[in-house]
């Protein structure tokens, strides 16, 4: 750097000298060092005096003058730099007037290598002008130019250079495009770039640009063997860019977009994880002014979007709104990549509606994809895409109005876009199970059973062209497995119903699905062989699913978020218990799905509130750090916050520090368990654990289902089912609605249907003879836990048919709830004791 201050002031003292023969030469030089000084720091200052310079370089440069045309070109060179920078379109467009000037000057001397220098530089000028305006005359001037540089000389230091820059040229053609030729050359050209530049100072640009467009023909084909070489490339060219250089920003962004394209096809939540640090990382160091600024808030916004779509954080999702909307402003009316990033907004709003359920947000989705469809040419690839998405959204409005043209019209779209000739496979087969969900929703409304015909044949060919280990696997065998189901109701073929089982069950076992698409097939699988009294397969699927209740990733959640996600699956642990009484597996194994279903609120931090002194004593390096993330997540106070970040960066920072958080303790947890004595901590207690804990008060849990209704008497002993065949989910539904829950009529019903059943199978039969009452621990689910059971009876004068004169009555939440409760008693009254 010595060196270069050195050169610049000697620079500044020959301009500032007499010889005005020499000053355009001096200024020129003094130009370009500046502009070197600029690469080196980024100082904007110093690219702009180095503009100024060169420019009055120019100007004192007369026409045929023999280095006008190299002048032309540094000036050239640094306006676009400083466009780079700051994005001002009238730096580049007077850079590619001076460029053209210079590559005619240059035009008798065919085969001069300085041409290709102009050459090449001028194409590239037209590629960024094309990319902020989206001129396609733009891009085809600069191939041709760029082509032109190629042949111009076979034998220069830089033809890698210029055989990489033809390569992004040709890949920008293809996404406009989708012309498979161009893609293929591109890639061509630039790995031929990489092979021939082994000493090239710009060599790692090259393994960056081939990554890129290998990732640019996965899109196409969805071979994986091209995402991983895209992949392994990307990594070695951001591995061997330094901190501060001003293509990081760039280079993160090519990763982190290649780690989400596997995301997208394997569903490996680590990649999700790595896409979106990397992109966070290229947004924190790019200035709000880069031009490529809206690109990259583009593709973060994506991914926090497919983290909502994981977690059902509203954090992310609002984020990602944010995100999108600032890249959609920052992106030129009438440029194509406008409509993409439309078309991202539109989603997300999409996702908000069936979030929050307010039209609102379906409508604006709505409205962005007509805009988009407005600006996209017709021949644009990704047209088909937002035809696909405005058909989703229009389907989604119909359930929500019934209003049959935006069926008709979603139908129509669909046909639009299954009907187009070069779809590679991945997109046929997303628009094909869009399209058969449309025609599924006509069927139920009119009845016509060509219309769910045709949606099954559209949903067994989507699943034939979706690879086995593809994540949307399972949401398209779901689909099928419904409309299925939909046709043997009507036509009651039994082949139909087997092969619906086949595909929920396909969809259940589908292992890198969305846990809840998983959980929402176990519970489909379960409602049809409950309807046709296969219950082993019933007990078998809903097990399963019970499991993956685990997955939901609710630890790191907000309370809000946890209530909505348990909103989605709050049926599944009651219907399974119902299911395990059906298939003659016992009470004790119905008790042991219950307090696993329920083991959806031990992931909740009162539940991590409890005893860890056990753990403290035999492990404590372990306790503490478990301690440590519970106070994490219970405050979301987390520590090594910047106070000078901006709100963003810091709601950005904080959301991904509580998923890190909630990640960090699912890790501990598994290392807690691998400890002898702890296999099972916070895990569901065992049965002797959950018999043991009637030793202080008989504990009743209460199942209701829409199959069945019993209830659990635990004591210390044993656990045995109580059937309710009095007790029905509508009648608890219609008690509900009917507020008033402590009116004579509802505690009668409490009585007659489920409380003195209970205790008559308890043996208390009328008021306690000694002073030393029963306890009683009422565990309700669902609705039931709204109604007062200890109140419970026929409260007239002389009547002892109350809960209040048989038992003392205690309510808990679960078990475990019970066990945890004494626990902390004990470790409190302990304490206490101490000296």
């Amino acid at each position: 750097m010595d060196d270069l201050e050195n050169s610049i002031k000697a620079a500044r003292q020959a301009v500032d000298s007499l010889d005005y023969s020499f000053r355009a030469k001096h200024l020129n030089r003094l130009g370009i060092l500046l502009s070197d000084q600029y690469e080196k720091t980024g100082a904007v200052p110093n690219i702009d005096e180095a503009i100024r310079m060169e420019r009055e370089a120019v100007e004192t440069t007369p026409k045929g003058h023999s280095h006008r045309a190299a002048r032309l070109n540094d000036l050239g060179l640094d306006l676009r730099k400083g466009y780079s920078r700051t994005g001002v379109i009238g730096d580049l467009n007077e850079a590619i007037t001076l460029s053209r000037e210079a590559v005619d000057i240059t035009r008798i001397y065919q085969h001069n290598t300085d041409r290709a220098v102009l050459l090449n530089r001028l194409g590239n000028q037209l590629q960024n002008r094309y990319e902020r305006i989206g001129a396609l005359t733009d891009l085809e001037e600069a191939i041709t130019v760029a082509e032109e540089a190629v042949n111009v000389t076979q034998d220069h230091p830089d033809q890698a250079l210029w055989l990489n820059n033809l390569g992004c040229k040709l890949a920008s053609r293809y996404s406009n495009t989708g012309t498979i030729t161009d893609i293929e050359r591109a890639i061509s050209l630039t790995r031929e770039a990489v092979e021939i530049s082994e000493d090239h100072p710009n060599r790692v640009t090259f393994v960056n640009n081939l990554g890129n467009r290998m990732g640019d023909r996965y899109s196409k084909w969805e071979s994986m063997a091209d995402l991983e070489e895209a992949i392994t490339l990307a990594e070695k060219a951001v591995a061997a860019i330094p901190q501060g250089h001003l293509d990081r920003a760039a280079w993160l962004s090519n990763l982190g977009v290649s780690y989400g394209l596997r995301y997208s096809r394997l569903g490996e939540r680590v990649d999700l994880e790595n896409s979106i640090r990397v992109l966070l990382e290229a947004i924190k160091i790019t200035p709000n002014d880069h031009p490529n600024r809206a690109k990259w808030l583009h593709n973060l916004g994506r991914r926090f979007n497919d983290r909502h779509k994981i977690t059902g954080d509203m954090a992310d999702l609002q984020e990602a709104i944010e995100m999108v909307q600032e890249a959609v402003d920052l992106t030129p009316l009438g440029h194509t990549e406008r409509s993409i990033v439309h078309d991202t907004l539109a989603n997300q709003f999409g996702y908000m509606y069936s979030r929050t359920g307010d039209l609102i947000d379906l409508e604006k989705a709505i409205q962005i994809v007509r805009e988009a469809l407005d600006i996209i040419p017709r021949n644009h690839p990704y047209r088909m895409d937002l035809l696909h998405n405005l058909s989703i959204r229009l389907g989604i409005r119909y359930t929500r109005t019934r209003f049959s043209h935006d069926l008709e019209e979603a139908i129509k779209l669909g046909r639009d876009t299954v009907e187009t000739p070069y779809l590679n496979h991945p997109d046929r087969a997303r628009f094909l199970d869009s399209l058969g969900t449309s025609l599924s929703e006509r069927y139920s409304e009119i009845g016509a059973l060509s219309d769910l015909d045709e949606a099954i044949e559209n949903a067994q060919e989507a699943l034939k062209l979706t690879p086995q280990d593809h994540p949307d696997r399972g949401g398209i065998s779901s689909n099928l497995g419904f409309q299925l189901e939909k046709r043997y109701l009507r036509k009651g073929a039994k082949p139909d119903l087997e092969e619906a089982l086949v595909r929920l069950q396909a969809a259940l076992h589908q292992s890198n699905t969305i846990a809840l698409e998983r959980i929402a097939a176990g519970a489909a699988v379960l409602r049809l062989c409950a309807n046709n009294a296969d219950w082993e397969q019933a007990f078998k699927a809903s097990d399963l699913a019970v499991d993956l209740l685990s997955k939901l990733s609710l630890r790191s959640l907000k309370t809000f978020d946890k209530q909505y996600k348990l909103s989605q699956v709050v049926r599944l642990a009651p219907d399974s218990g119902a299911a395990v009484i059906e298939a003659g597996k016992g009470p004790s194994v119905m008790l042991h799905i219950l307090e696993k279903g329920r083991g959806m609120l031990a992931t909740s931090i009162e539940d991590l509130r409890t005893d860890v002194l056990g753990l403290r004593k035999k492990h404590s390096e372990l306790a503490e750090r478990f301690i440590r993330l519970r106070n994490e997540l219970e405050s979301f106070d987390f520590p090594n916050l910047t106070a000078d970040e901006s709100p963003r960066a810091l709601r950005q920072t904080q959301a991904s520090r509580r998923y890190d958080a909630g990640k960090e303790l699912d890790e501990l947890m598994e290392e807690i368990y691998t400890k002898t004595g702890f296999e099972d901590f916070l895990s569901t207690p065992s049965e002797n654990e959950m018999l043991a804990a009637a030793a202080f008060g008989l504990i009743v849990v209460i199942n209701v289902s829409k199959f069945r209704c019993d209830a659990l008497l635990l004591e210390q002993h044993c656990v045995q089912n109580l059937a309710l065949p009095y007790l029905r989910s509508e009648e608890i539904k219609k008690m509900a609605i009917r507020g008033h829950l402590g009116s004579p009529e509802v505690l009668e019903w409490l009585w007659d249907a489920i409380t003195a059943p209970i205790l008559s199978a308890l043996g208390f039969t009328g008021p306690p003879l000694a002073e030393n009452w029963p306890h009683v621990w009422w565990i309700p689910t669902g609705l039931l836990s709204k109604f007062p059971f200890h109140a419970a009876g026929y409260h007239y004068k002389g009547s002892t048919e109350t809960v209040l004169d048989r038992v003392m009555s205690s309510y808990s939440l679960s078990v475990k709830t019970i066990i945890h409760g004494r626990r902390r008693s004990v470790a409190e009254v302990t304490a206490t004791s101490l000296p």
